[in-house]
């Protein structure tokens, strides 16, 4: 809250509601309740004024709407994300949502990651725009001897930092770009063929590696057998939802 709060203030109003030393201010009679009671109870663009006391004086900020604080794990289905997904060889990729976090095969070390990464302002996301997560392996020979252990966080594709899923996505599509345009449309190649290779780097695991030319033909096998129209789907954000 830029030009609103400083750091170093002590809170001791908001709006004409009194603010304890503890955090607490007054609900009704004798009882009182957290100040977040009070903010939480804005509605869309009402404005909240604070009162501080700052270097030694009392300061009434200007008043300021409250927005939603960005985090890269998003909360509400169909609000602020959709179900995306990312088919990639025979590996199924999600955006790291509060939903899936929830889910048993999440696993505490997954949770724990997304927790400390969502606790970080945004300034702190080293680019990202969202978390990614290897939540399945499909029965296929590309994988074979992998083991499916718990979800794990994608970090890395060929040691380039993934900012999203989409940032993901574009990365794979141009690595099948470069390997068709090497060995022709049909994987062919008069001169021989040129094998090239991705490695996902996992937090916590081993990393996945697996030559692109196979992977793209493992897709398109799995793409038919699990009878899935499109190998990814990923939305832009809600323009209704603002953060």
């Amino acid at each position: 809250m830029k030009g609103v709060l400083s750091e170093g203030d002590v809170l001791t109003r908001i709006d004409d509601q009194s603010v304890s030393n503890d955090g607490q201010v007054q609900l009704r009679g004798d009882e009182t309740i957290q100040h977040g009671y009070l903010l939480r109870g804005k509605f869309l663009d009402e404005e909240v004024r604070f009162s501080v006391f700052r270097n030694g004086e009392h300061v009434k900020s200007p008043p300021a709407v409250l927005r939603d604080i960005p985090t890269l794990c998003p909360r509400w289905e169909s609000v602020d994300y959709f179900p995306d997904y990312l088919i990639l060889g025979t590996l199924v990729l999600l955006p790291m949502s509060a939903y899936l976090q929830g889910q048993k095969k999440c696993g505490t070390r997954l949770s724990a990651s997304t927790t400390n990464w969502c606790q970080k302002w945004p300034h702190e996301w080293e680019g990202k725009e969202g978390l990614v997560v290897l939540t399945e392996m499909f029965s296929h020979e590309l994988t074979f001897g992998y083991n499916r252990p718990n979800w794990r966080l994608v970090e890395t594709y060929n040691g380039i930092p993934i900012k999203s899923l989409a940032h993901l996505r574009d990365l794979w599509e141009e690595s099948m770009k470069q390997a068709k345009e090497s060995n022709g449309e049909n994987g062919d190649s008069t001169s021989g063929k040129t094998l090239s290779f991705v490695r996902l780097g996992l937090e916590h695991s081993e990393d996945v590696v697996f030559e692109v030319q196979a992977a793209i033909q493992a897709q398109a096998d799995i793409l038919k057998q699990q009878h899935i129209p499109c190998p990814s789907h990923i939305t832009q954000g809600n323009p209704q939802y603002r953060s």
